[in-house]
């Protein structure tokens, strides 16, 4: 095997491994969130202030931000896709990191946050 190959394959298990510890932890910090009014304010507060998070499905990190908010239905008010919406990301997007938090268009976090560490970073109650 070239060393290629093998690097492909150490970041294949690394991301899966990723995806599944930090949806773990998003389920045991969080609970099982159940969609309720409050946290769809929550979502709708987090809008107002501006935040635009920017993700990809491959990305481990994006995804366990996506389940901790409880699935893309109800993050997706604040969330982009970048593998869906490509050209926005290319335009809007100020690293190459993701996932990407923005806020009112400026750089506010690069990286995993879970809604209890957006509340504390924010007005938002959650």
């Amino acid at each position: 095997m070239k060393e290629r190959d093998i690097l492909l394959i150490i970041a294949a298990f690394l991301s899966i491994f990723g995806f599944f510890y930090f949806r773990e932890i998003s389920k045991t910090e969080e609970g099982e969130n159940d969609g309720t009014m409050a946290f769809k304010e929550f979502v709708e507060c987090l809008k107002e202030e501006g935040i635009v998070i920017y993700g990809e499905p491959f990305c481990a990190a994006c995804n366990a931000l996506v389940e901790s908010f409880g699935g893309r239905e109800k993050i997706n008010p604040i969330y982009v896709d970048c593998q869906e919406e490509n050209h926005r990301c290319r335009e809007e997007k100020l690293t190459g990191v993701v996932p990407e938090t923005q806020l009112k268009g400026n750089l506010f976090y690069e990286g995993y946050l879970s809604p209890e560490e957006f509340a504390q970073k924010t007005e938002c109650d959650f």
